[in-house]
């Protein structure tokens, strides 16, 4: 499809603005990385898919897109012409006033884009370019209109004066060519209305350069300037960016303080040894065969205030490696290199960095639930409480000088509470020494999937008591009746969602691979069996029915209801599941259990719990034969 032009687009009255289709106008880079999404009307929370190819000809950008398999209606409304609009969201690096005009209809200005980047495409209602019918939104953000109002001001204010002035001379933004508008060769007298919209742009541009201030000092304090200067370019407003920045520093803890946030060099953190420190803690010699990482695990339980001395703190890059999120980080990660021309060697690239939080992001690699849940890390203290809101306030029509009648409206919170899941593995003495190559990432990816499956199972049928709430039997969780799955229980199960106001456009099932037979092997019509509950998703482990995919996972149970033969439909949205950590991961050695064979056991432990945080967002059937 094509999704932008070189067509004059007017963003602002009296502005027009050509975005640049020429040689070296358009960075395609980003979008040839095949990374890039389609999204939904620019909602950074909804992804209906990703760009897949990208090229620039005749004056017009075009993209092919793949829309992802769970937008069954978005791709119905496509094949039907009803949805038609696309817009771009894109960042401007430079551009150059065209063209300037006066007349009794008042000043026109025109800009050419001449250095842009597209950074994504979105299905739009209502669309800027409609020459393509795939073009530019018609949103401007905080700044962009700033650029602008500032730019018309000073060109009003420079045929005011009968002076030459260079339009962009107080842009404080955007990066423009210096190229100075004509003289003007007549002088027109504002009027009141034009001397307060001048003021008022003034005003404005007083309070955005205190915005810039204040987002560079909390960038500086908080030792994030590229993200400041991202703030800074994107228009967001202080408070924004503070609280963006707070849920940074929060994530970044989320596995436990990180090698960056202990003082380690890059170099340190590429050092860093699971294996060593493992072995070490094995042979009960941590200071003498691991020093490094025994200073590295004293100064995380200092940072994170971890009172328990007899466990061993990993850093949590340690359990990234050989992990997907890493490889991805890697390939995306900007090597640059010190020093002028004749010094790029290897002793000059600064190595790519790990990223605490992909700890957390690596977890959800080993199961299909754990990539949808929400999870919270850095949590303190023994429990934290979370608010929810359980009805919404009632609304009545009333007529003059009448009150309208007292609607219930309702909070309650649930908490996470401090639990800890643990797993011992035992070393013989013969094994007490480690020489596997690449252990590391062996270790890593052994106890990434171990620790991922236990959750994803508490997720579906934990108790609540020791372990976390799982949406079977949470209070308030859907329950559909029926020992066999057919097209009117699957509809029951997505009204059950629809019922409770929930949206059924982002629900997903989950079953087991006996609940996958079934969707596959029954008929949708008893009379017949050409058609099935479910048809297979060619290369993955799930399954396409009529209100969605089932992601198919042996950590949904078969082992429910009295006979413990039992097997479970889980339906609903999973966002609407917490998971909360309270650190990273944490070994301990045993040598008291298997003393008479000379045997140490190693002992993992991690603090996390979860909760269903509205449990109006799920159903289920938890009684399949």
């Amino acid at each position: 499809m094509s999704f932008s032009s070189d067509r004059e687009i007017e963003v602002f009255p009296q502005f027009f603005e050509i975005l640049g289709h020429g040689a070296g106008e358009v960075r395609l880079k980003r979008f040839e990385s095949g990374n890039s999404p389609v999204l939904w009307n620019h909602d950074r929370s909804r992804q209906v898919g990703r760009i897949t190819g990208v090229e620039v000809r005749d004056g017009r950008g075009h993209a092919e897109i793949q829309i992802s398999r769970n937008e069954t209606r978005l791709l119905s409304d496509i094949e039907d012409g009803i949805v038609r609009n696309t817009s771009v969201g894109y960042k401007i690096h430079n551009e150059r006033l065209e063209e300037q005009e006066t007349g009794e209809g008042g000043n026109r200005i025109v800009s050419r884009v001449t250095d842009w980047s597209p950074i994504e495409i979105s299905f739009a209602p209502v669309a800027a370019d409609d020459s393509t019918g795939l073009g530019r939104s018609e949103e401007e953000t905080e700044a962009r209109t700033r650029y602008i109002e500032s730019l018309c001001a000073n060109v009003l204010t420079s045929i005011r004066s009968g002076e030459t002035e260079d339009a962009d001379k107080n842009e404080p933004e955007i990066e423009m060519a210096k190229e100075p508008t004509a003289t003007p060769t007549a002088t027109i007298t504002l009027d009141e209305a034009d001397k307060q919209r001048a003021d008022a742009v003034q005003d404005g541009v007083a309070k955005d350069r205190a915005r810039m201030a204040e987002i560079n000092r909390i960038g500086k304090e908080w030792d994030c300037p590229d993200d400041a200067q991202r703030a800074i370019e994107d228009g967001t407003s202080e408070a924004d960016f503070r609280r963006a920045v707070m849920e940074k520093v929060h994530k970044t803890r989320a596995g436990g303080p990180s090698g960056q946030e202990i003082g380690m060099t890059p170099t340190e953190v590429k050092t860093y040894s699971l294996s060593r420190m493992v072995e070490a803690i094995v042979n009960g010699r941590c200071e003498k065969d691991a020093p490094f990482e025994f200073e590295v695990s004293k100064a995380i339980k200092e940072r994170s205030g971890s009172g328990d001395s007899d466990r061993i703190a990993i850093m949590p890059e340690a359990f990234v490696r050989g992990s997907r999120a890493a490889s991805q980080h890697r390939e995306r990660a900007v090597f640059s290199l010190t020093g002028g021309a004749g010094n790029a060697d290897a002793a000059n690239i600064d190595p790519p960095e790990y990223h605490p939080e992909m700890f957390i992001d690596s977890l959800r690699e080993t199961t299909p639930f754990l990539g949808m849940a929400s999870m919270l890390g850095g949590l303190v203290g023994s429990a934290v409480t979370i608010p929810r809101e359980l009805t919404n306030p009632a609304f009545y029509w009333v007529g003059e000088a009448t009150e309208p009648t007292e609607g219930d409206y309702t909070l309650d919170q649930f908490t996470l509470a401090f639990k800890t899941m643990g797993a011992q593995i035992p070393f013989t003495r013969t094994a007490g020494k480690i020489t596997l190559p690449n252990i590391d990432t062996l270790l890593s990816n052994s106890l990434r999937t171990g620790i991922g499956i236990e959750l994803e199972k508490k997720a579906f049928n934990g108790g609540g008591t020791t372990d976390p709430q799982g949406i079977i039997g949470a209070s308030g969780v859907g329950d559909v009746a029926g020992t066999a799955p057919t097209l009117a229980l699957l509809l029951d199960l997505e009204q059950a969602l629809g019922d409770a106001n929930a949206d059924t456009g982002r629900a997903v099932g989950f079953t087991n691979s006996r609940g996958k037979r079934l969707l596959l092997s029954t008929a949708k019509v008893a009379s017949t069996d050409s058609v099935m509950l479910g048809s297979r998703v060619p290369g993955r482990n799930a399954v396409d029915t009529d209100i969605g995919t089932f992601e198919v996972t042996n950590n949904v149970p078969n082992d429910l209801q009295v006979g413990n033969d039992k097997s479970a439909y889980v339906y609903g949205i999973p966002a609407f599941y917490l998971f909360g950590f309270w650190g990273g991961v944490e070994f301990s050695r045993d040598t008291a259990t298997h003393a008479d064979t000379g045997s140490v056991v190693l002992r993992v432990f991690v603090d996390v719990d979860g909760d269903v945080t509205q449990a109006a967002n799920w159903a289920q059937m938890d009684d399949i034969t």
